[in-house]
């Protein structure tokens, strides 16, 4: 089993990269640090506060989840834009379409 985790989530979390400020700034660990924090923070606290949310409302705030967790990232890439790129996509077409949002509710 630790074979396994070594090969898989260990390398990764223990990856780094030439391109990250994280890895070329090692100053930059405290904002690092509090990054990561926030990330999970608004994770947590999305989960943990009840609310009626529209599909778009859904899917920008779990686009908004993957974005803030993947700028805590040591290792990121470009590439790695197709992660929220669908999600984004989706809150942009549902809030154009004639989906009622929570905006337009509260009037």
């Amino acid at each position: 089993m630790s074979e396994f985790y070594d090969r898989t989530l260990g390398f990764q979390v223990g990856r780094s990269s030439p391109l990250s400020i994280w890895d070329q700034h090692p100053s930059l660990d405290t904002l690092h640090l509090l990054v990561k924090i926030a990330a999970v923070d608004l994770a947590v606290l999305l989960l943990l506060v009840p609310a009626r949310r529209s599909a778009a409302q859904v899917a920008a705030l779990s686009a908004a989840v993957l974005i803030a967790l993947q700028l805590g990232s040591t290792y990121w890439l470009y590439l790695y834009v197709v992660w929220f790129a669908p999600l984004v996509l989706v809150a942009a077409f549902a809030a154009n379409s004639g989906e009622p949002s929570a905006a337009r509710m509260t009037r």
